[in-house]
C-alpha cells in the first residue's frame, strides 16, 4: 500500500488563509473549493433554468396539461431513473393532474431505455406525449417509431449524445452541443427537476393554478439528492447545493412517507440522515428492485404517502436487496471457482467470465468486485433473453479505458457486437453467442496492448490528524455538514496506531481497538476485511487509512473510525 496525500505536507504552507479550521481548509481546497462561500449552500444561488431545449419541452407539456392529454413518463431501472420518474409523477400528483402514467423497462426482458415495446404499449393506451427521464438520448429508432405513430416525445437525459440525435419534439440534456447551461454534471433527476420547475412557472403564467395551490418545487430536492448522489455524477457546487437542501428536507421530516419508511427499514434515523446513507443504504435497496424484479416497486415506494403502502414498499425493497445479496454471493463463488479452474495462478491480463447461471441484474456488481480482488479488468457475461446473444458488464482498472477498448474491437470485428457502450471505467455490451471465444481472446489481447503498467495500490488521503481532532465535534462537521459524493469525496485520513484488540463480527468484519501515541483509545470497524490477513494477534502496530463515523448530529455522540485499509508496520 502506497499512501499519497491530496496536498503534500510540503505544500500545506501554501493553503489559503480562510477563517476556517486549517484541516477543514485543507480538505475543501483539495477538492476544488476556491472560497469558503463554496462550502455554504444557499438555494438562492441555484443555477437558473437555462438548459437548451427547455422552453420547447415546457410548451409541449403545458399544452398537454391544459388540454388534458395523456402523458407517459419513461424511466430507467437504476436509482437515478427511479427518482427521476418519482419526481415527475410527484409533481403531476401535486398539481392534481391524473392523466399521467409511468413505464420503466425491465432489465431482464427489455434492456435499457425507451424501446419499441414501450412505444407500442404507449400507443395501445392512447398516450399523447412520452417524456423520458434519465434516458432517451440514444433511442433514435424508438423515438422515430413514436413520432410516426403520432406520439410527441420529450427527452430529458444527462447521458452523452451520439453523433445523431433522436428526432424528438424536444430534447433537454446539458450535454447537447448548443447547451450553455454552466453545469454539465446534472444527474437525470436534476434535469427533470429543472423541467418541472419551469413547467410550474409556465402553468402558473397560463392561469392553471387560479383555483389551485402552486406546488413548491424545492420540496422535490429530497429526490434530487438521492438520485444525484446515487448516480455518482461529479458533485459540483450546483449539485452539492441541491443535494444539501434535499438532505436537510429529509432531516426535517419534509419528505414522502415512503422515503421515511425506507430510511427506517435501513436502520437509520431521518433526523441524522447524511449523504453516505444514500450510497451505502438507500441506493442498494432501490437498485435491487431493478435488478431482482421491476423498478416500478422502487418508484411506488418513494411516492407512497399512505402508511401501509409505505411500509409494504420499503419491505419489498428490503426483500429484493436480500435476494440480490444472496445471488451476488453465489455468483461470486461460481466466478472465483471458474477462475481457479481455468487459470490456477497464471492469470491473464484481463478476465472474461461467462456462466449460464449468472444473473443479469448483478453482473456489474460481480464484475466490480472481481476487478477489485484481482486487480484485472473484468467482463462478466450472462444469457440474454434472446438466446442468440450474451449480455455483459465490464469494470476496468485504472489506466484502461473500457469504452475505447470496445470501440477498437468493434472497429476490426463488427460481426461480434449487437450493442455496446459505457465510459472510462465501466461499460455494457451485447454480443452474438457464437463469438464469445473470439471476444474473450480479443479483449484479453487489447488489455495486454493498452493497459497501463500495473503499480502498487495507491491510496489517496487527506493526511494525518493531530490527536485533538479525534473528537465528536470535528467528526460531526465532516460527516454532516457537506454533501459528499463523486469528485467531492468524504475525507479519509491515515495514521499509525497501536492495535490493542481485534475480533471478527458477522464473519467478515473486523472490530478493532486502537491506541494513539498520547494514550487515547479509539474504536474502529474494518468492513469486508481480508480474512487471509486479519485477525492477526501477533501484530502490535498498524498504519490505518480511515474515515469518521458518527451516528448523531450532536456533540455528545460517540465516534468511531471506519477503516478503509490496515497494514502491519
Amino acid at each position: 500500500m502506497k499512501i499519497v496525500h491530496r496536498i503534500p505536507d510540503s505544500e500545506l504552507k501554501n493553503l489559503p488563509h480562510w477563517n476556517l479550521d486549517p484541516v477543514l481548509t485543507r480538505i475543501l481546497w483539495s477538492r476544488g473549493v476556491n472560497s469558503p462561500s463554496e462550502a455554504v449552500y444557499d438555494l438562492n444561488r441555484i443555477l437558473s433554468p437555462s438548459l437548451h431545449g427547455l422552453s420547447g419541452a415546457v410548451d409541449i407539456l403545458a399544452e398537454a396539461v391544459i388540454s388534458n392529454r395523456k402523458i407517459m413518463i419513461v424511466g430507467d431501472y437504476d436509482a437515478d431513473g427511479a427518482t427521476s420518474t418519482a419526481l415527475a409523477m410527484r409533481f403531476f400528483r401535486d398539481i392534481g393532474y391524473a392523466n399521467v402514467s409511468f413505464d420503466i423497462p425491465n432489465r431482464q426482458d427489455d434492456g435499457y431505455g425507451l424501446n419499441e415495446s414501450i412505444v407500442l404499449r404507449a400507443a395501445e393506451n392512447s398516450v399523447d406525449v412520452i417524456v423520458t427521464v434519465d434516458n432517451g438520448i440514444s433511442a433514435n429508432a424508438a423515438v422515430a417509431l413514436a413520432v410516426s405513430m403520432g406520439i410527441k416525445v420529450v427527452i430529458t437525459d444527462h447521458h452523452i449524445p451520439g453523433d445523431e440525435l433522436p428526432e424528438a419534439q424536444a430534447i433537454v440534456n446539458p450535454h447537447l452541443p448548443h447547451c450553455t447551461f454552466p453545469s454539465k454534471n446534472l444527474a437525470g433527476v436534476g434535469v427533470i427537476f429543472y423541467v418541472v420547475a419551469s413547467l410550474r412557472t409556465e402553468l402558473n403564467r397560463r392561469g392553471f393554478f387560479k383555483d389551485k395551490q402552486v406546488p413548491v418545487v424545492s420540496n422535490y430536492l429530497d429526490f434530487v439528492a438521492l438520485g444525484t448522489i446515487a448516480d455518482m455524477v461529479p458533485m459540483d457546487y450546483n449539485n452539492r447545493l441541491m443535494a444539501d437542501y434535499g438532505i436537510r428536507l429529509i432531516r426535517a421530516g419534509k419528505t414522502t412517507r415512503g422515503m421515511t419508511e425506507l430510511i427506517k427499514i435501513c436502520g437509520l434515523s431521518s433526523q441524522n440522515f447524511k449523504a453516505t446513507d444514500i450510497v451505502f443504504s438507500l441506493c442498494p435497496r432501490i437498485n435491487a428492485a431493478g435488478r431482482m424484479a421491476e423498478m416500478s416497486y422502487g418508484v411506488r415506494c418513494l411516492l407512497a404517502e399512505n402508511e401501509d403502502d409505505a411500509k409494504v414498499g420499503a419491505g419489498l425493497l428490503q426483500s429484493f436487496n436480500a435476494d440480490r445479496r444472496s445471488i451476488e454471493s453465489n455468483m461470486m463463488n461460481t466466478a472465483l471457482t471458474q477462475i481457479r479452474l481455468e487459470y490456477d495462478t497464471e492469470l491473464p491480463e484481463a478476465l472474461v467470465l461467462y456462466n449460464s447461471s449468472f444473473n443479469i441484474g448483478v453482473m456489474g456488481i460481480v464484475a466490480a468486485k472481481i476487478k477489485d480482488l484481482t486487480g484485472l479488468t473484468t467482463v462478466v457475461m450472462a444469457d440474454s433473453p434472446d438466446r442468440d446473444y450474451l449480455v455483459g458488464s465490464v469494470r476496468g482498472v485504472e489506466g484502461y479505458h473500457v469504452c475505447d477498448a470496445l470501440k477498437r474491437i468493434n472497429q476490426d470485428h463488427p460481426e461480434i457486437f449487437k450493442a455496446f457502450g459505457g465510459h472510462k471505467g465501466a461499460g455494457g455490451l451485447t454480443i452474438r453467442r457464437e463469438h464469445l471465444a473470439s471476444f474473450k481472446e480479443l479483449f484479453i489481447l487489447d488489455s495486454c496492448r493498452y493497459s497501463s503498467e500495473r503499480t502498487d495500490e495507491v491510496i489517496v488521503t487527506d493526511g494525518e490528524l493531530p490527536s485533538g481532532y479525534f473528537v465528536s465535534d470535528f467528526a460531526r462537521v465532516l460527516v454532516f455538514d457537506q454533501p459528499w459524493g463523486a469528485e467531492f469525496a468524504s475525507p479519509v485520513f491515515d495514521g499509525v496506531f497501536q492495535l490493542v484488540n481485534q475480533y471478527v463480527v458477522g464473519g467478515k468484519h473486523l472490530n478493532v481497538r486502537l491506541r494513539m501515541e498520547d494514550g487515547t483509545m479509539l474504536s474502529g470497524m474494518y468492513y469486508n476485511h481480508d480474512v487471509k490477513v486479519w485477525p492477526n494477534y501477533a501484530v502490535r502496530n498498524v498504519r490505518v487509512v480511515f474515515g469518521f463515523d458518527i451516528q448523531k448530529n450532536s456533540s455528545d455522540a460517540g465516534l468511531r473510525l471506519i477503516i478503509r485499509n490496515m497494514e502491519q508496520i
